[in-house]
């Protein structure tokens, strides 16, 4: 099973630079400090991640030059503050906190994972086959499994009830099973434990293919737009030539070392890849009905 979406975009922005520990950058090599959100790193234990970032990065960011310190955030505003504070470098955020901070950032984005030859992820609804005839409206007062850090998957399944006609997850559903990883969200309702699942078109692909039997008991009744679900970018004055050498490295240049095509694929990634303000839009315009939505409750 792969092991995720979030930890995997912070594992390949960071691959590129040296040492994570805090200490004294050596003279030769480009310091950088890095912050990232946990709501980045559904389905990964903190602790967990931690750890490996610690150990990857050492191992790969010699090639490039850079010693980094790293620097992981229970909370979005206090990351924002410390990069706008110019504490921070380069920062990893998920998108829907980029687009509520994006006046105080006043920095485009920059970076997006790239897999599966797309820098976008997909939310599908699923249920049971013996249920899909009822509609959306059969699933009010059931029960909901979802990975237990998902913002903008939760922003897409409220704005999808509530362009029908119907209230926010938290009163829809009966109760609201919060799991560690989507594979569990999955089998939650392949079990009978939940009746619905919120989770990424490709876990869900990952998971037919590991089990025909959940293609067959299960069935997609809404999916999302291709979202952008995190974004990177640098301070506005970082030095353009350091700039130049971690986006190399980020967009695949750490594929040129057989440990980095290692890491590559044990954690499930091609690399990362430059994007623009625009290739979120359809996170923007969710964001805005969300708000206006909630705005005439």
């Amino acid at each position: 099973m792969k092991a995720v979406r979030g930890i995997v975009f912070i594992l390949t922005a960071l691959m590129m630079f040296a040492g994570a520990d805090r200490g004294a950058a050596e003279p030769s090599k480009i310091r950088c400090a890095v912050g990232y959100s946990m709501k980045s790193m559904a389905d990964v234990d903190p602790k967990d991640a931690a750890a490996a970032l610690r150990v990857w990065a050492r191992e790969m960011g010699d090639p490039y030059g850079f010693h980094v310190e790293t620097f992981l955030y229970e909370s979005a505003d206090k990351l924002i503050r410390d990069f706008t504070e110019q504490k921070l470098d380069f920062v990893m955020l998920s998108t829907v906190d980029y687009l509520r901070a994006a006046s105080t950032i006043k920095v485009k984005p920059e970076m997006a994972r790239f897999k599966n030859n797309k820098t976008t992820i997909k939310y599908v609804l699923l249920t049971g086959a013996e249920d899909i005839s009822g509609g959306l409206a059969g699933l009010k007062n059931k029960n909901l499994s979802i990975v237990k850090v998902n913002n903008l998957g939760l922003i897409y399944l409220d704005v999808y009830l509530m362009r029908a006609g119907f209230p926010d997850s938290e009163r829809f559903f009966n109760t609201i099973q919060y799991k560690p990883k989507e594979s569990q969200a999955i089998l939650a309702v392949f079990f009978g434990q939940a009746d619905v699942c919120l989770v990424t078109e490709a876990t869900f692909n990952t998971m037919k293919e590991l089990n025909p039997q959940v293609g067959r008991k299960l069935r997609v009744m809404a999916e999302s737009p291709e979202m952008v679900e995190a974004v990177g970018f640098f301070r506005k004055d970082y030095p353009p030539d350091h700039k130049a050498t971690a986006i190399k490295g980020m967009h695949g240049g750490i594929k040129s070392h057989e440990r980095g095509k290692q890491i590559m694929l044990l954690f499930n990634v091609d690399q990362m890849d430059p994007i623009g303000d625009a290739d979120i839009d359809s996170v923007r315009k969710l964001l805005a009905s969300y708000d206006r939505f909630k705005k005439r409750k």
